[in-house]
């Protein structure tokens, strides 16, 4: 590679002209739509919670045992001749 190859594949970049450098970028406020959708996203999400505990409640509960206990409570005995 010659010198004068050299220093033209290690230079910076040219900008175009069209692009000054002096311009500055202004943020935009957030788009309230966009703030209120995720707001209701959020609310919806903490109503679909599932409490383990009830989950964990209802699996060591003895089904079983509830019935026999309801039948017994509930039964009655008709004589009939």
């Amino acid at each position: 590679m010659d010198d004068p190859e050299r220093d033209k594949f290690y230079s910076v970049p040219e900008t175009p002209s069209d692009v000054e450098d002096d311009e500055e970028l202004e943020l935009e406020p957030p788009d309230e739509s966009v703030d209120e959708h995720q707001r209701q996203a959020v609310r919806q999400a903490m109503h679909s919670r599932i409490d383990i505990d009830e989950i964990y409640r209802e699996a060591d509960r003895d089904r079983g045992g509830e019935i026999l206990e309801n039948w017994v409570r509930n039964f009655r005995f008709q004589f009939q001749i």
